[in-house]
């Protein structure tokens, strides 16, 4: 390769390596499980004089966090703000306060395994600085926001209506991503159940006896199926009906969400009971079901088979042909060949 050619591609190399770091955008997360992405913990650490295990709950410490940045931006206010921005930061430091004190906090609906901040959650509740957004700028403006930036962290937004706002707000940036909350999901409690409702158990019932029903030898004296393929039709039914049965309680598992009011604010918590004896019936029934299933379909192929051959056959056969003297009647003997 000329020398040329390896100078451009140099050259080429590192303007991309410049243009990269001069557009790459860090997200200041840290630790996946911190309350902030700029303080981290140091909220509760301060407060309590521990870092936060996992038997605390998200909203007390969204609460901690929320009391300690309001303190701590209160007690730090810039020169260079004018009078304007001065006002304005500290009637949102009056708004973070009663917004803090509702304990109205949203949770992180779509990423489970990790904390990200949620600027409007699915039950509509609205993040902090999306509340100080929402309470100057309007809930459209916020809406606006949560639909393009939902998780993203406050350095990331970069709309041109949120940064103008953030500009008349007395805050910077900064100050904005130090009050930024990144909050969990909503808590799952897995649970385990071994109880029948009444209505499974007599579906279940009703399955299993038309079952025994096909497979028992009294079928033909209290069936009001007296003909051998309409009862193997019936088989068939019961057996598709069974298997259809099993299959969507095989797996069933049911959901409830209880909320608590806890002091100053409120815990939401998604309950997922799964059913192993409800799941061990109905996987039975599919068995059960495809069995009848199975030698009802097994039955009605014989009985179509042994129905084709009996109507083939040697047969003697007469017909009269015309005569001059009259019609006379002529014998042959053939095979008959049946298709169906």
């Amino acid at each position: 390769m000329r020398t040329s050619n390896i100078l451009l591609l140099t050259g080429c190399t590192v303007l991309l390596l410049i243009y990269s770091l001069a557009n790459f955008k860090v997200l200041p997360e840290t630790n996946k499980n911190t309350i902030n992405a700029i303080l981290g913990d140091k909220s509760y650490i301060s407060t309590f004089g521990e870092a936060p295990n996992s038997s605390v709950t998200d909203a007390e410490r969204t609460y901690t966090h929320l009391s300690y940045v309001e303190q701590l931006l209160r007690n730090s206010l810039p020169d260079n703000l004018t009078p304007s921005q001065k006002e304005q930061r500290l009637t949102f430091l009056d708004h973070l306060r009663d917004y803090r004190l509702a304990g109205n906090f949203p949770v992180n609906d779509d990423h489970p395994d990790t904390r990200r901040p949620t600027f409007i959650s699915g039950n509509g509740n609205i993040c902090a600085v999306g509340y100080l957004v929402e309470q100057s700028a309007g809930r459209a403006v916020a809406e606006f926001v949560n639909d393009h930036y939902k998780y993203s962290y406050i350095n990331a937004i970069d709309a041109p209506i949120f940064l103008d706002w953030a500009e008349k707000s007395g805050f910077t940036i900064e100050e904005l991503a130090m009050i930024q909350p990144a909050y969990q999901s909503v808590e799952n409690v897995n649970q385990t159940s071994y109880r029948l409702e009444a209505p499974y158990i007599v579906t279940s019932s009703v399955a299993l006896t038309a079952n025994a029903f096909y497979w028992s030898p009294d079928f033909d004296v209290y069936s009001p199926f007296t003909n051998n393929t309409t009862r193997q039709w019936a088989g068939l039914a019961i057996g598709t009906g069974t298997i259809l049965h099993g299959i969507l309680n095989v797996n069933l598992k049911s959901q409830r969400q209880e909320t608590y009011q806890n002091g100053l604010w409120t815990t939401t918590t998604n309950y997922v009971e799964r059913n192993y004896l409800r799941s061990a019936l109905s996987s039975g029934q599919i068995i059960v079901g495809a069995a009848t299933l199975f030698v009802s379909a097994r039955n009605l192929l014989n009985a179509s088979s042994e129905s084709r051959l009996s109507e083939s056959g040697l047969i003697v056969t007469s017909f009269s042909l015309p005569h001059e003297n009259g019609a006379q009647a002529v014998g042959g003997v053939g095979y008959r060949f049946a298709f169906n």
